[in-house]
């Protein structure tokens, strides 16, 4: 793969060899960019590793369908990779409650470690957590592309703290966090709650 960073937000991309000189679409900030040959020093290097990065996969695949699992994660970062970035997708908040993706993930983060230990999700207080959210620098391509594939979606997921509130496209659920998104694409709301967590729990991603 070739390994670079966007020159507008630097966010870390990969393309494969036979993107080199074709122009590609940061999937953060959405700037256009030309893919660059990889420098000579780490070709071989590069090269070299294909052979296990394939292996490493497919011993990962094999593991997860014979869990019956859909495996999270395959094509990008994964939950763990996003927590990671939360600070790259911090911006003012809007108000009203309304946090940025960064902000969000950081609360997310502390509440579920707090309930991590606990034998059943029912320690979970008022059902759940949910957070309005917003992201100007990604959005769900972005979402699938460097993070990869959710473990679930769901159509209509229910707002559990408010359930009269108008309920978001869809949600799209990445261990015991999901992501909810607007039929345009955009980043709206962040939820983890009973369903979320015992999902986690039977598929051993739940920590």
């Amino acid at each position: 793969m070739v390994v670079y960073n966007c020159l507008k937000c630097k966010v870390r991309l990969e393309n494969p060899p036979v993107m080199v000189g074709k122009e590609d679409k940061c999937p953060a900030c959405g700037a256009m960019h030309v893919v660059p040959e990889p420098a000579k020093s780490r070709r071989a290097l590069v090269l070299a590793s294909c052979g296990l990065v394939i292996v490493l996969v497919a011993v990962v695949l094999v593991a997860a369908l014979g869990k019956g699992l859909s495996p999270f994660g395959v094509g990008g970062r994964g939950l763990a990779g996003l927590l990671e970035d939360a600070k790259q997708y911090q911006e003012p908040s809007a108000g009203d409650g309304i946090f940025s993706l960064g902000e969000a993930l950081v609360i997310a983060q502390d509440m579920r470690a707090k309930y991590a230990d606990r034998s059943g999700s029912d320690h979970i207080p008022f059902g759940g957590l949910h957070m309005q959210t917003f992201s100007k620098k990604l959005d769900e391509s972005g979402l699938r592309r460097l993070y990869g594939k959710p473990q679930s979606v769901s159509n209509d997921p229910k707002n559990e703290s408010d359930p009269g509130g108008p309920p978001p496209a869809h949600g799209l659920r990445y261990s015991w966090l999901e992501i909810q998104v607007a039929t345009d694409g955009k980043i709206i709301g962040l939820a983890f709650n009973p369903r979320t967590i015992e999902a986690a729990r039977t598929e051993g991603t739940f920590p």
